[in-house]
């Protein structure tokens, strides 16, 4: 890889320049394996393939302890990269979009404070966003939106498409996979019922399900396949080019 330091004053990055993007991955808590106690954080090792692959520097973003400033810590982090991947993981919590909790579903309400303060640090900031299934939906909610359940998208193996979504022409979907169809992978249980506040629909499935959803600025992208998990000549892993070239476009602006 290609990286240069370099000493700038008053640089985002305080004491280097870095030629390679910066782009920061959630994560989520991992149980122990048995023979150590101790609990990981971690992250479908997918998205740093698909990152090194183009280019790129992923940068773990785990959630912090519980604390009283997280907004600050959230815009601490916000400014040395140059894009956000929200990634998959558990339901965001259903109190969030004034609905009960289902038992035996899983939730992480400490690491939905902490991403949803994160992604309002990266819009604040301007920093492209791209939520892949769990951070499309924190997406939604993040903006005053409510998810559904959604049975029928779970189809493993994952890193092969397994339904075809129909694109919204004229949306960053469409420029970035190139078309009015595509076919995506599925693994999700819930989808987008009502779309938050500054998004639009960018695609849905053939039994209207909510696929991907944009903001209005162009800054935010979230679907509900996994990209990192596809090859890279399928249309629709081409979202993360286009999210990547929008991280660029940002930083050289």
């Amino acid at each position: 890889m290609n990286v240069v330091f370099k000493a700038v004053s008053g640089d985002r990055r305080s004491c280097c320049e870095m030629t390679d993007l910066i782009i920061g991955v959630t994560t989520r808590h991992v149980p122990s394996p048995k023979d150590l106690q101790v609990p990981f954080d971690g992250v479908l090792s997918g998205f740093s393939s698909a990152l090194y692959a183009r280019g790129a520097l992923p940068m773990l973003v785990p959630m912090p302890a519980p604390a009283p400033n997280h907004e600050a810590r959230a815009a601490r982090v916000v400014r040395t990269l140059d894009g956000l991947i929200l990634s998959g993981g558990e339901d965001p919590d259903p109190r969030l979009y004034g609905q009960e909790r289902v038992e035996g579903r899983p939730i992480a309400p400490e690491r939905d404070a902490w991403e949803i303060v994160l992604y309002r640090a990266a819009r604040a900031a301007r920093v492209p966003v791209l939520g892949v299934c769990r951070g499309a939906q924190l997406i939604n909610v993040s903006c005053g939106g409510t998810l559904r359940f959604h049975e029928g998208h779970y189809h493993p193996p994952f890193d092969q498409p397994s339904h075809g979504v129909t694109i919204t022409p004229g949306t960053f979907v469409e420029r970035a996979v190139g078309g009015p169809v595509c076919t995506v992978n599925s693994a999700h249980k819930l989808a987008i019922a009502d779309v938050g506040r500054g998004l639009r629909v960018a695609a849905e499935s053939g039994d209207g399900a909510v696929e991907a959803v944009e903001s209005e600025d162009g800054l935010v992208v979230g679907v509900q396949w996994h990209p990192e998990l596809l090859a890279s000549n399928r249309p629709a892993s081409r979202i993360g080019d286009a999210f990547l070239k929008l991280a660029t476009e940002r930083r050289t602006a």
